[in-house]
């Protein structure tokens, strides 16, 4: 896990070939401030990635606001989350009860989602009530079986 203070100066973050494998809770957890005064500005990357057996979301993005920090998942893949709370989509986006800018600016770019219980590969979790989500944006494929392997 890293943590970027908020701050005047952007940051410039790329991770490449990580794993997350078998965690007891969201995969890849981002966090970045929705207050204009302490969210996180520049960019964030994922560049063939693995999230794998994530106990909640594969990737969970909180207060994110639209127009701050670019993030973006390239060529990264998202296997068989939820192990541990089954209700929970393999993407989701939350705004807290502090959030106060619409949730978004994200890229997924050549993402592939393998959920073999199916079902929405995203999901919006408002706390704060009418905030929305706006730029997301991408391809991403969402398949209960990876391809090139056999089902089970």
């Amino acid at each position: 896990m890293v943590s970027i203070g908020s701050g005047k100066t952007p940051v410039s973050l790329r991770f490449e070939n990580c794993r997350s494998i078998g965690d007891g809770n969201a995969g890849l957890y981002i966090h970045l401030g929705n207050n204009p005064e302490h969210a996180v500005t520049g960019s964030v990357a994922f560049v063939d990635c693995t999230i794998e057996r994530a106990g909640g979301a594969g990737v969970l993005v909180i207060d994110k606001p639209a127009d701050g920090c670019a993030v973006s998942l390239a060529r990264c893949r998202i296997i068989d989350p939820g192990v541990g709370n089954p209700t929970y989509p393999p993407a989701v986006f939350m705004a807290t009860s502090e959030s106060t800018r619409p949730l978004g600016g994200i890229t997924f770019d050549d993402v592939l989602i393998r959920d073999a219980r199916g079902g929405r590969p995203m999901a919006l979790i408002d706390m704060a009530g009418g905030i929305g989500l706006r730029g997301v944006w991408g391809h991403s494929s969402s398949t209960g079986v990876e391809p090139g392997k056999p089902s089970s």
